[in-house]
């Protein structure tokens, strides 16, 4: 039986974790994240043993269809070569490879779109239009930067940790608290929003010169206290966000 008795060689398991970086490169409406999850999968089936009524046992159920946030598709995708590794649960749909996907895709889609996309991406990229504002070109790069040390961080971490569970990384995960940290970037997303839009506001001094002078920061941080109510009250981010930004480039226009 496929995976009986086998150990992954540390190579193939960095080999594995590479590859699903790559899980949303062949997304299809009908299974989703199938084909990216199947190839990150492939380096496995290459060294386990078994007939080719194995391996094609092996790439039927690794392509049926999955859908997760795809920066913690790493503590499942450890988990399922743990499980394949042990070659101890029956083939076909009972496989526990196959339930502990099904179990756990829903649940981390729910954990990791607020975060990672509905809280720290837009304030890491919030951010780098500020330093950009401000003269430091190299903002853009900051924001790619910091998002993905994050996103790095919990993919890579959760992967092994999957692995050496076998159970999806669920104690990694839960130490690292996402929904409390959700609201924080939250706020610090429109802390930066707020900002943003202060510094949209240049204080005319002489006739073609615009001066920003500090206090005109003033109005931004009163933003940030009314983006903290709305956001509580349960308006996304995003619109605080755009509106903020559709406001202030609304006003210069008129000034």
């Amino acid at each position: 039986m496929i995976g009986e008795k086998a150990m992954i060689p540390r190579s193939r398991l960095r080999e594995i974790l590479f590859r699903s970086f790559f899980i949303q490169a062949c997304w299809n409406v009908e299974r989703m994240q199938n084909v990216g999850f199947a190839f990150a999968l492939l380096p496995l089936l290459d060294f386990l043993p078994g007939d080719d009524d194995c391996r094609k046992a092996f790439l039927t159920r690794h392509t049926e269809r999955f859908q997760t946030n795809p920066c913690l598709v790493g503590p499942i995708l450890g988990s399922v070569v743990r499980q394949e590794e042990k070659g101890t649960f029956s083939q076909g749909r009972d496989h526990g490879a196959v339930r502990l996907k099904k179990v756990l895709m829903g649940p981390y889609a729910a954990l990791g779109d607020p975060f990672f996309w509905g809280a720290w991406k837009p304030f890491s990229m919030t951010l780098g239009v500020l330093l950009i504002m401000n003269g430091f070109l190299w903002g853009g790069i900051f924001s790619l930067l910091l998002y993905n040390t994050l996103h790095g961080w919990v993919r890579c971490g959760g992967f092994f940790a999957g692995y050496r569970d076998g159970r999806g990384g669920a104690d990694f995960l839960k130490k690292r608290n996402l929904p409390r940290w959700t609201v924080h970037a939250k706020t610090a997303a429109a802390v930066a929003a707020a900002l943003y839009g202060g510094f949209l506001f240049p204080v005319t001094s002489t006739p073609g010169e615009p001066v920003l002078q500090g206090w005109m920061c003033l109005p931004a941080f009163g933003f940030v206290a009314l983006s903290h109510v709305v956001i509580r009250r349960g308006l996304s981010t995003l619109w605080v966000v755009y509106g903020a930004a559709l406001a202030a480039c609304g006003l210069a226009f008129f000034l």
